[in-house]
């Protein structure tokens, strides 16, 4: 990396933050409001479109059905069965979609995903505040912008989980420590962590105590005054965390007998801490090799952003970068369970960096140059390749041939990833990097709205419903055998039986149910009934699903019947 003027690049990020507390503080409010707005443009395509997706998903909005119809806001059950994993928040947020927009107990996927695009399109506009003491307003308002089209956070966006609403939460409690660290300290940046840290919990659990837990350590043993933490207010800041928090883990262990505790700390968290859960166990390291796409559009200034990193690493703001991602990082490399999307709660901070880079390419203070541009460029690109193949190639290997969507969308993302590099090149960094963010922008918009949905062999639960619908109409509840994913339930309904294929039959027999849908060999042959075959993506393998009715002359269609 290359740079053009002697000025160090402290410096003129001192600089910057000094005109963010002044000229910057007078738009901070516009500037919100666009970045929300922009934000949730990026995210939002794709949201009513994209299937329900297992397990995690369909589990959650199921879960969140149930609690909306029965108005229980304090136990969590997956039909019958208790779900003890996660704490109630991202179940509130759902629940409370469900009853705002009136949509009932059959409301549509998109109704239970708005809670995580907004939430992700908070989490941009709290980046901004967040950011702006380290790296100045400039550099932050970039970041915002490059939270909302980052890989990960376009896939957590659009999906109805805890993580984008934990992601929102981790940005407001590190933004506050930042704050207080750097001597801003005040009761409402003390709330604004306590809030959040009580909202964490809720949410996931001890999970978002790993990144605030290890910046506060990296803290302290870099520079030796923990005096400091006092601005934190830390005894009104427990009893305020306590008072949102611990009323709902008060109720949920009475009326468990404790087994909440049991369930969420011990199994699930605890067995991710020993071993690899859900076949999910991987080497340290993995999650260097996952960043290379989930960090995407902007590992193409991620190698430059290295090197700044390095450059200020005794600075403020590299320090407290570093600090927010490096203990935690270690940690969860450590972890046996790994999953792609568990350290995008540190991306925030890594983007960061790539907006202070941004900013100086944008001033032509630097230039995209070197070994860290071109492998920047090579990992970008591949990755870029990658994806527009996927929105090209899936169609036709997994649905009923090429999307012309998909298509379109993918070709232009790949065409905006060729002209970013060819600005970048050219030392024009504002148009470089704008088309960087508007290539990943159209490419998940891309995958989201056309490429997946067209991957129709994916979509079982989908096609499952589709022809109970066509078939069975409105007459009773569906067995399942050999087929138990949790998409099934949410699509089918929440009386849906899943057993195996005897008692589907006997179930179908004494009209128990209407129909059952029963696991049949590959090889098996051909039937006078419906039948649905595609590959199920939980496990890898292919699964044909044929429907079984009541003993009958003939099976009227819906239509025929008047249903």
């Amino acid at each position: 990396m290359r740079w053009r003027k002697r000025r160090s690049a402290s410096a003129m990020i001192a600089d910057d933050a000094i005109a963010g507390q002044t000229g910057f503080r007078g738009r901070i409010m516009p500037l919100y409001a666009l970045v929300f707005l922009l934000s949730l443009l990026a995210l939002a395509p794709g949201i009513a479109t994209l299937p329900v997706t297992d397990r995690d998903e369909a589990r959650f909005a199921q879960a969140s059905r149930q609690m909306a119809a029965s108005g229980d806001w304090i136990d969590i059950r997956f039909q019958d069965e208790t779900r003890y994993k996660k704490p109630a928040g991202s179940y509130w947020l759902q629940a409370a979609a469900i009853r705002l927009t009136g949509q009932g107990a059959n409301a549509p996927m998109w109704v239970h995903r708005l809670p995580s695009l907004i939430a992700a399109a908070l989490a941009a506009v709290a980046l901004i505040w967040a950011g702006t003491p380290m790296v100045g307003g400039r550099a932050a308002a970039i970041s915002a912008g490059m939270l909302a089209t980052i890989l990960i956070v376009q896939v957590e966006a659009r999906l109805a989980k805890t993580d984008a609403a934990l992601l929102l939460a981790s940005v407001l409690a590190m933004g506050a420590i930042f704050r207080v660290w750097l001597g801003q300290s005040s009761a409402r940046v003390a709330a604004i962590f306590w809030v959040a840290i009580a909202c964490g919990l809720l949410l996931k659990g001890p999970v978002i105590l790993l990144p605030v837990a290890g910046l506060v350590l990296w803290l302290w043993l870099t520079d030796g005054r923990p005096s400091w933490l006092a601005g934190l207010y830390p005894l009104r800041g427990l009893a305020l965390m306590a008072v949102i928090a611990l009323p709902w883990f008060i109720a949920i262990t009475i009326i468990s007998d404790g087994q909440f505790l049991t369930a969420s700390l011990l199994q699930d968290f605890g067995s991710k801490l020993s071993s690899g859960q859900e076949s999910h166990g991987s080497p340290p390291g993995s999650y260097v090799l996952g960043f290379l796409l989930s960090f995407w559009p902007w590992t193409a200034l991620a190698p430059l952003a290295g090197i700044w990193l390095w450059r200020n690493r005794r600075a403020r703001a590299g320090r407290l970068i570093l600090g927010w991602v490096i203990p935690a990082w270690i940690v969860l490399e450590l972890v046996p369970t790994k999953l792609v999307h568990y350290p995008m709660n540190l991306y925030p901070a890594l983007l960061l960096a790539v907006a202070a880079v941004a900013v100086q390419l944008i001033d032509r203070a630097a230039a995209f140059r070197g070994w860290p541009a071109l492998l920047g460029a090579l990992i970008f690109i591949l990755t870029l390749t990658g994806l527009t193949g996927l929105m090209i190639l899936g169609p036709m290997r997994l649905g009923d041939g090429a999307a012309p969507l998909a298509v379109t969308g993918g070709v232009l993302a790949l065409l905006l990833g060729g002209a970013a590099l060819f600005w970048l090149w050219r030392g024009r960094g504002e148009r470089g990097c704008a088309s960087l963010g508007l290539c990943g922008a159209v490419m998940l918009a891309t995958a989201a709205w056309a490429g997946l949905p067209a991957m129709i062999r994916l979509w079982i639960s989908e096609r499952l419903a589709a022809e109970s619908a066509a078939n069975l109409c409105a007459r009773g509840p569906v067995a399942l055998a050999g087929f138990h994913e949790p998409s099934a339930v949410f699509r089918l309904g929440t009386d849906t039986i899943l057993t195996d294929a005897d008692s589907a039959r006997a179930l179908v027999d004494s009209g128990q149910v209407a129909g059952a849908w029963i696991a049949v060999p590959q090889d098996a042959p051909t039937a006078d009934a419906p039948e649905v075959a595609g590959l199920n993506y939980s496990n890898g393998r292919e699964v044909r699903l044929r429907l079984y009715r009541p003993a009958q002359a003939a099976h009227p269609t819906c239509e025929e019947t008047g249903s």
